[in-house]
């Protein structure tokens, strides 16, 4: 992950996600003509620690999720370029993309302060054009403290539309698509790390590697409990 990101969140009420899914997954036929395709991908649930002094402009975090049996442990940086309305264009940098559990648990026993942390159940798919591709993720947000991980707060969904191709979100957002299902959606008001934030930055106790595995692990195995599929049942 380096380089610029262009994306666009919403907020989605509970009520609307299965109506959100299924309007990005529905029959061709049905989605518009500057739609040729949707890709399922895998779900997946991943941690996010937002640690040290950030602000609106600038964040830094440690994310990790679960490849089979092992953990990826991945710091990275952004920093906004640009904000209107609607999108918000940022600059990424993988700082260290495969951290090793032994480095993860230095960093956090040196009294590193996370500002926010939950964690995200992340229903991703690609959409086809023919102008090109465009990434979408349906997310479920589980803030949680990081220093008291037993403390939850009730779970939140975001809707999120990243460039990853041709084809602009400029235009995208003037489709069919999106006119005819999207456009009455809440643009996010404030960063995700802030809207998660549960009480003041905190840094966490000292672990061994084996302890803080056991740590990531008990919160991924939460992060799949508490999942909420949003497509038909």
């Amino acid at each position: 992950m380096n380089g610029k990101e262009v994306e666009v969140t919403f907020d989605i009420d509970l009520a609307a996600v299965s109506q959100v899914y299924e309007a990005l997954t529905q029959p061709v036929p049905a989605r518009g003509r500057d739609l040729a395709g949707v890709h399922l991908k895998p779900p997946r649930t991943v941690l996010h620690f937002y640690i040290g002094g950030i602000d609106e402009i600038r964040s830094r975090r440690l994310r990790v999720r679960r490849r089979r049996d092992r953990l990826i442990i991945s710091l990275e940086s952004k920093h906004v370029l640009r904000e209107d309305r609607l999108s918000i264009e940022k600059e990424e940098r993988t700082e260290i993309p495969n951290m090793p559990l032994a480095d993860a648990a230095v960093l956090l026993a040196r009294g590193t302060k996370v500002t926010s942390s939950f964690i995200k159940n992340q229903h991703r798919m690609i959409l086809e054009s023919e102008f090109g591709l465009l990434k979408a993720s349906l997310d479920q947000m589980l803030p949680f403290r990081a220093d008291r991980p037993a403390v939850l707060m009730s779970p939140f969904w975001h809707l999120e539309f990243e460039e990853i191709n041709s084809w602009p979100l400029a235009h995208f957002l003037q489709s069919v698509l999106f006119r005819e299902n999207f456009a009455d959606l809440r643009p996010l008001q404030e960063s995700k790390w802030r809207t998660a934030a549960l009480g003041s930055p905190a840094p966490l106790k000292a672990m061994s590697s084996r302890r803080l595995r056991e740590y990531f692990d008990e919160l991924l195995a939460r992060g799949a409990d508490e999942s909420d599929w949003p497509g038909p049942r």
